[in-house]
């Protein structure tokens, strides 16, 4: 493993009714440890978390680079 997998970086992710969450992960974490995260944040199952967008460098906090929603939801 490389330093900059190991490297910690801070993500936030906000629902569409406004709601954040912040996680501070390492680079080498799967993303289904950070949904499954989320998903327990919210009190709701994993499998209705999914990925809309995932940009490489951007914030999850702004619905126009990316965000999660509720399967089922916009």
């Amino acid at each position: 493993m490389d330093q900059d997998e190991t490297r910690k970086i801070n993500v936030e992710v906000q629902t569409p009714t406004g709601r954040r969450y912040f996680f501070r992960l390492s680079r080498s974490t799967k993303l289904w440890k950070l949904m499954a995260a989320f998903a327990d944040g919210l009190g709701i199952n994993v499998n209705d978390v999914r990925l809309v967008r995932w940009p490489q460098f951007a914030s999850l906090s702004d619905p126009s680079t990316g965000h999660f929603t509720k399967r089922g939801s916009v």
